[in-house]
């Protein structure tokens, strides 16, 4: 399962046409950048908060229109790519 690969640092899942991601995700601890551009994700897993290393982060063109709170608690973030989604406000 991909929440077992908790050394994994970089992960790019973009142009799979992914309409939800796996639970495990949020396992990744390890992870410092995350793509997963252009797919047709409508929500992002809460507990992403979880995802401590994390620094580079793209959602960029999917179908987001919220994001879940927790994603402010990502304290190492630098980068974060949210253009092309119908997010509201």
């Amino acid at each position: 399962e991909i929440g077992e690969l908790t050394n994994l640092t970089w992960l790019d899942l973009s142009h799979n046409q992914l309409a939800a991601l796996p639970p495990g995700i949020v396992d990744l601890t390890g992870l410092s950048t995350l793509k997963i551009c252009q797919n047709q994700l409508t929500e992002v897993p809460v507990r992403m908060n979880r995802l401590t290393k994390l620094e580079k982060l793209d959602f960029s063109d999917n179908a987001l229109t919220v994001l879940p709170p927790d994603i402010e608690e990502l304290t190492r973030r630098r980068v974060v790519n949210l253009s092309g989604n119908p997010l509201k406000g």
